[in-house]
């Protein structure tokens, strides 16, 4: 090939790259700290709010544009969105360009209700995605930049003194916090320039720990785009290292619950390590600040199961051994992805719930090729290593059968260790029966603007019962976690909670799910562990004894 034919080839390869059409995905605009999946009850874009685009091709550079100062740009290296609504065109101010992702702020004068977004780049100009404007819809930013697990909240010490909330740097009863977030409704000022401080007209509701909470201030803060929530947290608030938080905007009629986050609450002033009785408290934490925090879980779960004309059991037992650090740990949900006792906290998923993972990374540990399981009669099952990007998780072979072993009574288990892994050890548990799950069948639907109450019997009144509820429609979906104490007996989900689930769909992969179960505090003395593990700065045996039922929420 000679010289001038294949710089033909390649300017015309190179041309063609130029001209590429850029693409916004699919319901690919969400709100830019919440990021709830489009078609959900919060997943709205308000007025004057942070809101991201994915896709790709959307930009030919990676820029962080504000960081070029005011006045905002609405052209940035030869990119630009446009937003189509009530017959005018407004230019959305850009904030950080990717190929892939792409952060601005939607102007308040863009009219409430349906409106198109097409971002232009070199000259192409992309697919039309729709959005719908409403006034008001707020997301709470949150340390893992997914709008789930603990929040960017700042404990407020002084004017000179506010750090960044987290389980070794927990807030107290009483004392001010500052949440960040965006979408508490359009402003009046420029907002090319630096935002305007004072309160916004809208009603702001605050929930932490289940309590309700009046807001100190509800602005922007000194950050484009950005809005600032101060607020008191109650003198009798839950004291925890992840109690949930959300922020309810707009009038009583078409008021929208946020994402949850949660923020870390120590018990008094001055004990800035918080403690819980599930996760990993933020006084473990504090001793290996700096290091790798390497944590490992057994469970022993029984799973009922209540299906139209059908009722069957699943037992298993499983073991999941990890390692990450501990910026890692101060941004990740807690164990099981739950909140505080005696609260609740939702979350969002794309396709099936069980897709909700935290994306902190961690990298599994070798606990040996695998663990022993000795049941109450002397029987034994076998853990075995998962291999692939399950490494570090073990798990009892399905059994087509459906035998039942998990019976009351004590368990020990033998982790043979491994070289460079978890040391060898053994533990022992001794697991109560099963709680009953008394109202199920009066809980066929559920209403999402209405209290659901729960209750049951049985099991360990030393236990904590985790409520759980899930609910899809056309591939997305919101879910939701509460913990209370067994001793009370019953329990009822807020309106506020069940507010943020989308309507059941009718697909053949849309599902309603309500799951009642118990399982023990980490601080259960009958655990015991020995010798310490090496290699594992925090080691669980546990078990969840659970009750599922197919609920269509209405």
């Amino acid at each position: 090939m000679g010289l001038n034919r294949s710089l033909g080839v390649c300017f015309f390869a190179l041309a063609g790259i130029a001209v590429a059409q850029p693409v916004i995905f699919t319901n690919g605009i969400v709100n830019g700290a919440s990021f709830v999946p489009a078609g959900l009850p919060n997943s709205s874009i308000a007025q004057g709010s942070i809101f991201s685009i994915f896709g790709s091709g959307l930009a030919t550079t990676t820029k962080q544009v504000s960081d070029e100062g005011f006045p905002l740009k609405t052209t940035s290296d030869g990119t630009t969105i446009d937003v189509v609504a009530g017959g005018a065109t407004v230019k959305a101010l850009l904030l950080y360009i990717s190929p892939a992702q792409i952060n601005a702020i939607l102007p308040s004068t863009v009219p409430v209700g349906q409106a198109t977004v097409t971002v232009t780049t070199a000259g192409v100009a992309s697919n039309a995605q729709a959005i719908n404007v409403v006034r008001s819809s707020f997301g709470i930013i949150t340390r893992n930049s997914a709008g789930s697990g603990p929040g960017i909240v700042f404990n407020f010490n002084s004017e000179s003194n506010q750090p960044t909330n987290s389980v070794i740097e927990a807030a107290y009863p009483g004392q001010t916090v500052i949440l960040w977030g965006t979408g508490l409704g359009p402003v009046t000022f420029d907002e090319s320039r630096r935002p305007s401080q004072g309160n916004l007209d809208t009603a702001v509701e605050i929930t932490v720990g289940g309590q309700k909470v009046t807001p100190q201030y509800k602005g922007r803060s000194l950050f484009a785009g950005l809005d600032q929530i101060n607020f008191q947290l109650p003198a009798n608030v839950p004291t925890a290292c992840y109690v949930p938080v959300t922020i309810k905007v707009g009038p009583p009629e078409a008021a929208v619950v946020s994402n949850a986050a949660t923020i870390a609450i120590a018990p008094a002033q001055g004990q800035r390590a918080c403690t819980d009785p599930l996760s990993f408290g933020g006084r473990r934490a504090d001793q290996i600040v700096g290091g790798t925090v390497r944590q490992g879980t057994i469970n022993l779960n029984r799973t009922i199961a209540e299906l139209p004309g059908q009722t069957f059991a699943t037992d298993v037992a499983v073991a999941d051994f990890t390692r990450s650090d501990v910026s890692a740990l101060l941004a990740s949900h807690s164990q099981f992805g739950i909140s505080s006792v005696g609260s609740c906290v939702t979350y969002s998923f794309r396709g099936d719930s069980s897709d909700f993972i935290d994306p902190v990374p961690v990298q599994g540990i070798d606990a040996g090729t695998a663990l022993t399981l000795t049941l109450p009669g002397g029987g034994t099952k076998l853990l075995n290593k998962v291999d692939g990007q399950s490494a570090g998780v073990y798990l009892t072979p399905f059994d087509p059968t459906g035998a039942s072993w998990l019976v009351p009574g004590n368990y020990t288990i033998d982790v043979p260790g491994a070289s460079n892994g978890v040391g060898q050890f053994r533990a022992t548990l001794t697991v109560p029966g099963a709680l009953t799950w008394t109202n199920i069948g009066a809980i066929a639907t559920a209403p999402r603007n209405a209290a659901l109450p729960i209750t049951w019997s049985g099991g360990d009144t030393g236990d904590i019962v985790l409520i759980s509820g899930a609910s899809s429609i056309g591939g997305v979906g919101a879910g939701f976690n509460c913990l209370t104490q067994n001793a009370a007996g019953s329990f009822t989900v807020p309106a506020d909670v069940l507010s943020v689930l989308p309507a059941t769909g009718t697909g053949t992969d849309d599902v309603g799910v309500l799951i009642v179960g118990g399982l023990p505090p980490a601080s259960r003395p009958s655990v015991t562990i020995t010798p310490t593990p090496q290699g594992l700065d925090v080691a669980n045996f546990t078990y969840l004894f659970s009750t599922a039922k197919l609920v269509t929420y209405q």
